[in-house]
């Protein structure tokens, strides 16, 4: 199946009332498309409810014109200030859907074509994307958090788990998608990932930086949202990796600030939680208050990962300094905090990240344990109560985790 593409090229924000638009697909113009908000409403999974008429992946190709595979329609909509956008759609069978979205304008709109023809999709503002096993359901806006509640998709009686990414990463990175995989094998939980990718992008960094509290403190209110609506905050668990495990953090402050200490989230578990622009005098990172329990991995201390225990229970697998096991560059060893995490959603795993408790990476070495409990474990399975510093041996590839053979340094 080919992937489908959806380029927007924008000037400007357009105020709906004043659009008018046209589909050039026969060069005719189409009054019906004219109309504001069209294409959401016609798209939309909510449409039915709403007395409007539903289309399913053909009925939808055909009402735009599409009669072949290699069709492509174009949406040329102009305000009356002269700004305008272009949206360009190819209309094949596939079923991947990417999305550049250069102002707000049309944003349901596009969002809703995607949900109707296609899985994958990509936004330019942050957004939680509701999954369905690997699928992408619907991406909602923060002030539409808590429509997810409404979605039929969205299992009630199920844990919900909300992934943050880090750097660099997006809906498509091979760290969302094994993590996203991983949890639809379990089937258990509603998975949702805050995507901030174009937030999240060179050259700098320390802009990143400032949008891991900017977009944190947004989606705390989005998830406050869901809450009042009917969210089980004690089914609630946030996991991120590096920035995304930091702006965690910044949601679960946040949460407890705005609701006047009234909702603390139980979980949040931080995998490699950026170090650079959030260790220093003063800075503000990820802390043990952040949540009822704030499990940590430590891959890569020092250089791309926090240095320091920074959680409720922090586990630092391999000493967490220098490389891990079958790495060469920091980078793939600050990879490995979402990999081991993934793996530790395997159900009836054979075995599982045990971990010893001591007071160094030293202490560890030399077999001064002071806690030998094979029961403690890195990763989703991580006992609630648990504190401080846990040590434990990996392997150098997949499948990673030892068992009680990790709990000692050989």
């Amino acid at each position: 199946m080919k992937c489908i593409g959806i380029l927007i090229f924008a000037a400007g924000f357009i105020a709906a009332q004043e659009v008018r638009s046209r589909m050039d697909i026969t060069d005719e113009w189409n009054d019906e498309w004219s109309k504001p908000g069209v294409l959401s409403e016609l798209a939309s999974a909510d449409a039915k409810q709403r007395g409007l008429p539903e289309f399913d992946e053909k009925e939808f190709a055909e009402a735009l014109g599409w009669t072949g595979e290699n069709k492509t329609a174009k949406v040329h909509i102009v305000s009356t200030n002269g700004t305008q956008s272009e949206y360009e759609i190819d209309a094949g069978n596939g079923t991947c859907v990417n999305v550049t979205v250069d102002n707000r304008f049309g944003l349901d709109d596009i969002v809703a074509v995607a949900n109707v023809i296609g899985i994958n999709i990509e936004i330019d503002h942050p957004a939680l994307v509701l999954f369905d096993g690997n699928n992408i359901v619907h991406a909602y806006n923060f002030s539409r958090a808590a429509d997810i509640l409404d979605n039929p998709k969205f299992d009630r009686t199920k844990d919900t788990v909300i992934y943050i990414h880090g750097f660099l990463t997006s809906l498509s990175s091979e760290s969302t998608t094994t993590i996203i995989s991983s949890y639809a094998a379990r089937n258990d939980h509603n998975i949702i990932v805050l995507d901030w990718h174009s937030q999240a992008l060179p050259p700098y960094f320390l802009n990143a930086v400032k949008n891991v509290f900017k977009i944190g403190a947004q989606a705390a209110g989005a998830i406050l949202d869901m809450i009042d609506k009917g969210l089980s905050v004690e089914r609630l668990h946030l996991v991120g990796h590096s920035l995304g495990a930091q702006m965690a953090g910044v949601i679960g402050r946040t949460i407890q600030r705005e609701s006047n200490g009234a909702i603390k989230l139980p979980r949040i578990s931080a995998l490699d939680p950026a170090y650079p622009a959030f260790y220093g005098k003063d800075s503000v990172h990820l802390s043990e208050k952040d949540a009822e329990l704030v499990d940590v991995i430590h891959t890569d201390s020092g250089v791309y990962g926090a240095p320091i225990s920074t959680g409720t229970v922090d586990f630092w697998p391999n000493g967490a300094e220098g490389q891990q096991p079958g790495c060469i560059l920091n980078v793939c060893s600050h990879q490995r905090a979402w990999m081991y995490w993934a793996e530790s959603l395997q159900k009836n795993a054979p075995l599982y990240f045990s971990s010893a408790y001591a007071r160094s990476w030293m202490d560890f070495k030399l077999s001064r344990i002071w806690r030998f409990d094979p029961k403690i474990v890195m990763g989703y399975g991580c006992l609630f109560g648990t504190t401080g510093n846990y040590y434990l041996l990996t392997n150098n590839e997949s499948p990673f985790a030892r068992g009680k053979q990790g709990m000692l340094f050989r």
